[in-house]
């Protein structure tokens, strides 16, 4: 029932993106609101569960609310930018991710030395899988042109920055914040079937992105397991999304840095 339950959220939010046409930042704002509805009408659980499972009171101390200002400057530039622009996707992509930085300093605040070992794993295994496709797709083709392969550490760093907070209240809050906490709730240790599960549907629901043919859709598939897998597994086990948030992050950050598509 529960495996149903979200493979219908997922294949809800497919068809939403194809049939309105979504752009790259709307398709992640409706994330958003999926994650709410899911956690909120389904999961019947406090939002602040899918940021941190212990689910502690969601309070800020100053140090918290200093982090979450500082994680808030990319989001406030992005604001002005899409004001500038009248880009107004932009604009609540910028808006939710100032929510997101709030969010992620309160999952910081819970960080223990526990949770710490756990993140540098989880970027030992999903973030090096990530940089190592990213390289894949991008480096190794470079060269076999024989072509100059360019890193911007510019591009890399404010991408890192916009988003660990973007994945807070988007994206990543869906799968491995709401849709894993509710399967891995009925089960006893760390079941591969449903991190195998989620990560498919990671892959697919990129389809409104990047494409529906077969090619597109059994690379998105290999490319999401492959990385997914880790991020749910490390998400077990620290209870906190600023795991597989940070890896995730990490590994878009390096993609654009490498100029690859987003």
């Amino acid at each position: 029932m529960r495996y149903a339950q979200v493979g219908f959220v997922v294949a809800i939010s497919i068809l939403l993106g194809l049939a309105l046409h979504l752009d790259s930042s709307a398709y992640l704002e409706l994330s958003l609101i999926l994650t709410v509805a899911f956690q909120l009408l389904i999961h019947r659980q406090a939002l602040r569960g899918v940021w941190v499972r212990t689910m502690p009171p969601f309070r800020l101390d100053w140090q918290s609310t200093l982090v979450a200002a500082i994680l808030a400057i990319v989001p406030v530039y992005t604001i002005y930018l899409a004001l500038q622009k009248q880009l107004w996707t932009d604009l609540m992509y910028g808006i939710v991710s100032v929510g997101g930085a709030v969010a992620a300093a309160y999952a910081l605040r819970q960080m223990t030395r526990r949770t710490l070992r756990q993140l540098l794993l989880c970027l030992a295994t999903a973030g090096v899988i990530g940089i190592a496709i990213n390289v894949l797709f991008t480096v190794v083709p470079s060269i076999y042109r024989h072509e100059m392969v360019n890193f911007n550490l510019g591009v890399g760093l404010f991408s890192f920055f916009q988003y660990v907070p973007a994945l807070f209240v988007m994206e990543e809050v869906l799968f491995r914040g709401a849709f894993d906490g509710y399967l891995y709730e009925q089960e006893k240790g760390n079941s591969w079937l449903s991190m195998l599960y989620i990560s498919a549907l990671w892959g697919l629901w990129h389809i409104p992105v990047y494409g529906t043919t077969p090619q597109i859709i059994l690379v998105l598939l290999l490319v999401q397991i492959a990385v997914g897998i880790p991020l749910s597994y490390w998400m077990r086990k620290s209870g906190n999304l600023i795991v597989p948030a940070t890896a995730h992050a990490l590994n878009d950050a390096v993609r654009n840095a490498l100029g690859a598509i987003p």
